[in-house]
């Protein structure tokens, strides 16, 4: 499935809200916590799909700038891996 321009600028315009509306630093980012430094290691990760529901989700949570200085924390690719899985888990959860 093709997402089209109004999908794009949709998600990008949320992005933007959030990354300004959820400030944990004063207005920049930390080393590593930018949205493509975060984005650039999401997708490195193998098994990592652009289109499906995790991605959808992880590119959602990581919009919010504490959650990204939250994955920066948490080492290598394999502990924020599994870090991400259990957030998407939970917001599964009912």
């Amino acid at each position: 499935m093709e997402l089209g321009y109004n999908y794009y600028h949709g998600r990008i315009k949320w992005l933007t809200t959030c990354q300004t509306s959820d400030s944990t630093s004063i207005n920049k980012n930390r080393k590593g916590c930018s949205i493509p430094e975060v984005m650039t290691e999401l997708h490195s990760i193998e098994g990592v799909n652009i289109g499906d529901d995790f991605h959808g989700f992880a590119t959602e949570f990581l919009g919010l700038r504490r959650n990204r200085e939250m994955w920066s924390t948490m080492g290598n690719l394999e502990n924020k891996m599994k870090w991400l899985q259990r957030m998407y888990t939970r917001h599964k959860a009912p």
